[in-house]
């Protein structure tokens, strides 16, 4: 490209360094309504975003099609493995708006609602930001029950280090031996955690 500066990336590897008008140009060639098109623009968008010179970003969302919002959907879109994924693109509906709500679902759920034909090109957006909302609170709930255990875990740690077990312990509380039990079922399970 006329105009580029050659540069060093962070490898020591050469690289050509764009003006934001050449950033621009190679991103807006790509930007149409068909689902190649738009995966293919957020591929752009990121190639761009790392060869435009420091600072100069925001200058090259200036002259693109969309805004800097639309800009960044795009990006997660072509980032998501399933939605990037060719085999899948005739399956998609060919709205970016659509493809940014599906790029909120995990990795492996696309094919599985490809699969049972709930993913169609007529896939509506309030569909598919029910179903990411739905795995948004999912999330969000595993975090809530993770973030009780730690708790739980920190204050039976902390009981733990500052008293013994009663010495006789009633019969509806948890014996000594059974407690022990646990705590070795836990740590074996968080060892399998660390080792994944």
């Amino acid at each position: 490209m006329r105009g580029a500066i050659t540069t060093t990336d962070e490898h020591g590897r050469a690289r050509t360094e764009w003006t934001p008008e050449q950033a621009a140009a190679h991103i807006s060639e790509a930007w149409q309504d068909a689902v190649e098109s738009i995966i293919e623009t957020g591929r752009r968008l990121i190639e761009a975003k790392e060869r435009v010179g420091h600072g100069q970003w925001l200058d090259t969302v200036a002259l693109l099609p969309f805004t800097e919002r639309t800009g960044q959907y795009l990006m997660r879109i072509a980032r998501h493995p399933d939605l990037a994924n060719t085999n899948h693109g005739s399956y998609l509906p060919a709205s970016w708006r659509t493809l940014a709500a599906l790029s909120e679902l995990p990795p492996g759920e696309i094919p599985k609602r490809i699969e049972s034909r709930e993913i169609t090109p007529e896939l509506d957006r309030a569909t598919a930001q029910g179903w990411a909302a739905m795995y948004a609170a999912a999330r969000q709930e595993a975090l809530n029950a993770w973030s009780e255990a730690v708790d739980g875990l920190t204050r039976a740690l902390s009981y733990a280090k500052t008293y013994p077990p009663p010495r006789e312990m009633p019969e509806r509380y948890l014996p000594v031996d059974e407690f022990i039990e646990r705590a070795s079922s836990l740590a074996e399970i968080a060892q399998t955690w660390g080792d994944a």
